[in-house]
């Protein structure tokens, strides 16, 4: 039917631009006559498309109206107050970093009564064995802060010694004590 149509308005215009030709001797008022018709050509040519987005259109409209009735429904079916998990505490990232990206063979856990530690040791690879280093961080940080400790802990077994770095727990409370007197502390 579309192609009908088509075929019907191009002989149309065919037929008013033969008409044109007799009646104008002007080229000029031809060709805005000629364009003219072909205008309005060409919008009949996108109407039928035009329909079928308007069709898609309310198509989508419809389904996002039905899920915008799910959503709420959603909505009223979800617990008001929502759980906030806090973080986990600093030392114990520093434990499951380890864990994670330091080979097995060099991380160790150290049982110090009821407190757990976790070691990094690293042997030396130098042919004279100097001994062993002992390398603790400060206070909540890790055992390979990059400042000085995670050097000393990579360059030391160059040298012949073994290291052995201790991740520290959290730092006690009342450390340093601010008392000014023995009782006091």
């Amino acid at each position: 039917m579309l192609l009908a149509d088509i075929t019907e308005q191009t002989r149309e215009i065919s037929i008013i631009d033969v008409k044109i030709k007799a009646r104008t001797k002007g080229k000029i008022v031809h060709v805005l006559l000629t364009l003219f018709c072909y205008s309005f050509f060409m919008a009949s040519l996108a109407l039928p498309v035009l329909a079928e987005e308007k069709k898609e259109i309310s198509v989508t409209a419809k389904k996002d109206k039905t899920a915008s009735q799910k959503a709420s429904k959603n909505k009223e079916t979800l617990p008001k107050k929502i759980k906030v998990v806090p973080p986990i505490a600093l030392t114990e990232q520093h434990k499951k970093d380890l864990q994670h990206y330091i080979n097995n063979e060099q991380v160790k856990p150290l049982l110090a009564g009821p407190d757990s530690y976790l070691t990094l040791i690293k042997k030396h690879t130098n042919v004279n064995n100097k001994g062993v280093a002992l390398l603790l961080p400060d206070w909540q940080q890790g055992a390979t802060n990059p400042k000085a400790i995670n050097f000393l802990r990579n360059a030391l077994p160059n040298e012949g010694w073994t290291t052995i770095t201790v991740q520290p727990n959290t730092k006690p409370e009342g450390y340093p004590s601010n008392a000014l007197l023995l009782e006091d502390q």
